[in-house]
């Protein structure tokens, strides 16, 4: 429990932009934000396949992004080979706001975003659109799960998969952390990916992760929290960095214990 007399503070797990983003916000707001990003996101392995694949964007009838790093990588891309995606003919879909937010700042129109921030509810408004022989890019990480291609799949779309990023997991200073968490001085965590709730998970274990208030930008990364066992505080509603900083400070005005 925290002491009273001392300012909260937050750890976020986040890493570059999105962590500074997230930070400034919750330091705008009085509260005091440790950055311990818990993930890195790199290049693909091979980028020759995403390269390929933004030259052919006329052909297809579908771009599927399903997550912020993806559409980044893709953005990228997209201006490493003289690609304006926004003339793409495509239609555009994505898992959540955040996603839709970093495309269309690059001049694309995203046609379809779930009402939840799910791939199983991508995967379902993709499906009502009806994608019988429809030829679909699917852009995801080295970590990213595979049931959402085979879902578009066997509703009779083409489907194409392209690793878009990296993500590698783990925490520097696994033993500082874990030191920090055992004298109660993390009040909140913000997790803004499962792979964030994993290798947060691992690094300071398990019955410390279990007493953490954790609060996690969308339900995609809360269903990993409960696969790891434990609950989270909070879900960001919107699923986006200002949803997730609005959670962590309403978060922090419920007491422990209390039902939020």
């Amino acid at each position: 429990m925290r002491d009273p007399g001392r300012a909260a503070r937050v750890l976020v797990t986040a890493e570059g932009d999105l962590a500074a983003a997230i930070s400034a916000m919750l330091e705008r707001e009085g509260v005091a934000a440790d950055v311990v990003p818990c993930i890195r996101v790199l290049p693909p392995p091979d980028p020759t396949g995403l390269a390929q694949a933004v030259k052919a964007l006329h052909e297809l009838d579908w771009l599927v992004v399903t997550s912020r790093n993806g559409a980044r990588a893709f953005i990228r891309a997209c201006r490493d080979a003289a690609v304006d995606p926004g003339q793409s003919p495509a239609c555009v879909a994505v898992v959540g706001p955040s996603t839709a937010t970093e495309l269309t700042s690059s001049g694309m129109t995203v046609s379809l975003v779930p009402q939840k921030a799910t791939a199983s509810a991508l995967a379902e408004a993709l499906a009502a659109t009806g994608l019988a022989g429809r030829s679909v890019l699917l852009l995801h990480g080295t970590m990213s799960s595979p049931e959402l291609a085979a879902s578009l799949v066997a509703a009779g779309a083409k489907v194409t998969t392209v690793v878009a990023y990296a993500t590698v997991e783990g925490v520097e200073d696994p033993d500082l952390l874990r030191a920090r968490a055992s004298r109660g001085e993390l009040d909140v965590v913000t997790l803004a990916s499962g792979s964030a709730a994993r290798a947060l998970a691992s690094a300071i274990g398990s019955d410390a992760f279990f007493r953490l208030r954790l609060v996690c930008i969308g339900p995609a990364t809360a269903e990993v929290v409960r696969e790891l066992g434990a609950e989270p505080a909070r879900i960001a509603t919107p699923h986006t960095a200002d949803g997730l900083v609005r959670a962590v400070i309403a978060e922090l005005r419920t007491p422990c214990g209390a039902p939020s």
